[in-house]
């Protein structure tokens, strides 16, 4: 409790966000109670907001979440190239228990995905959309200052996203590479990089439209997310839309071809569970959770680029609300108060300046002072 409240700066500006987010689906929690909801998945949302509390303890300890979430790219990295050995070699002793033992606990996973003209292996851990925040990290860094550490991590971080197979992951990976070189690269690179993108537009994506099916609406994956979108529009009415129908509500989608309480569509799930307006508050909660449109510094805009994609990458993942989800918002926002924290390291330090001047000026005419 001391450290939501002990100070005035910086931590209780963000006590609000925090429980208005918890709040939120605490909401969502207490109409599905009573309703015919999964309420064990119910729970499970709920509880996953509760992770927003860390960002008070990283900010009053001071955790470095750059250098934790490196720390965590790092392992997945290593953790993959360990299970994609193991799962391409099961002549190796224990391969198949260990494999089997990734896809439970991690919920890892090895198949092979009809993206390309031919089956595609791939291979992930249940949590390779976090590569994307490291990603992020070690490329902002790189950009401001190239070491070669850097630039070989960044390569381990994207051929990790590629092996994933995660598609949203890599496209949101590229466009948070473009737009960071365009904003931190020197000139030379800005221009390389400008030519580059005009070549994907005009070469590598018309001939991916034409010989491959990775953004068809026939592609299976692509088929079953608009028809859930589909079928939430043929079963909204004006209850349901204000209000939801609480965490874990079931609604039929002919993208199962049956009821499902839970799709990759994260906005859509939302509003199902509690309501369109409370959605909406939820996802600018996230984005400036101080309700501030020009809170966002220059010399932080970057990481608002970068989690305004992974926003995007909720649309058709479910990559938000969960732990590793509230994470990245943890990871932000402290990326967001950091600006603050200068500011308020510099009033403190012009305020001790000041009294020092005043303690060192004579006092004149002062009743009962020294002439």
């Amino acid at each position: 409790f001391r450290i939501f409240t002990r100070y005035k700066s910086p931590r209780p500006e963000l006590v609000m966000p925090v429980f208005f987010c918890i709040g939120i689906f605490l909401y969502g929690l207490i109409l599905a109670i009573p309703a015919d909801n999964d309420h064990v998945l119910a729970i499970q949302f709920f509880l996953a907001t509760f992770v927003l509390i860390l960002v008070h303890f990283v900010e009053h300890f001071r955790i470095d979440m750059d250098r934790a979430s490196e720390i965590c790219g790092k392992s997945m990295v290593i953790f993959t190239i360990i299970y994609a050995t193991l799962a391409l070699n099961p002549g190796l002793p224990f391969a198949t228990l260990l494999v089997e033992w990734f896809n439970e606990v991690s919920l890892s996973s090895n198949a092979e995905r009809e993206f390309l003209d031919s089956a595609t292996t791939t291979l992930a851990l249940g949590t390779a959309p976090f590569l994307f925040v490291p990603f992020c990290v070690v490329a902002i860094r790189l950009f401001r200052r190239f070491r070669w550490s850097d630039a070989i991590w960044l390569l381990l971080y994207a051929g990790t996203i590629l092996t994933s197979g995660a598609r949203g992951v890599i496209v949101v990976a590229l466009a948070f590479l473009v737009l960071a070189a365009l904003r931190l690269a020197a000139p030379l690179v800005r221009v390389l990089v400008v030519i580059g993108v005009a070549l994907a537009f005009v070469v590598v994506i018309p001939e991916l439209l034409a010989t491959t099916n990775i953004f068809s609406d026939e592609e299976v994956s692509n088929n079953a997310k608009i028809e859930h979108f589909e079928s939430y529009l043929d079963a909204l009415d004006m209850s349901g839309g204000l209000f939801g129908n609480g965490l874990g509500s079931y609604y039929f989608s002919t993208g199962k071809n049956g009821l499902t309480q839970h799709t990759e569509i994260t906005p859509l799930d939302l509003a199902r569970y509690v309501g369109i307006p409370l959605t909406f508050i939820f996802f600018m909660i996230l984005l400036l959770p101080r309700f501030k449109i020009f809170e966002v510094r220059s010399t932080q805009f970057v990481y608002t680029m970068a989690f305004f994609l992974y926003l995007i990458l909720s649309l058709t993942n479910p990559v938000l609300i969960n732990s590793y989800g509230m994470l990245v918002v943890v990871w932000y926002w402290t990326k967001l108060r950091q600006p603050d924290a200068t500011a308020n390291a510099a009033r403190s330090w012009n305020r001790v300046n000041n009294r020092a001047a005043l303690a060192n000026r004579p006092i004149i005419n002062r009743p009962g002072g020294l002439a």
